[in-house]
């Protein structure tokens, strides 16, 4: 199956996500 949208950028993008969700959640915790 080849899907028209490249799955690595996908999950770039998900890891991006997540990485600033915990950088915004520990700043939070300060």
């Amino acid at each position: 199956m080849v899907s028209t949208f490249p799955l690595d950028r996908l999950f770039s993008i998900l890891t991006i996500n997540n990485n600033n969700i915990k950088i915004k959640n520990i700043d939070q915790a300060i």
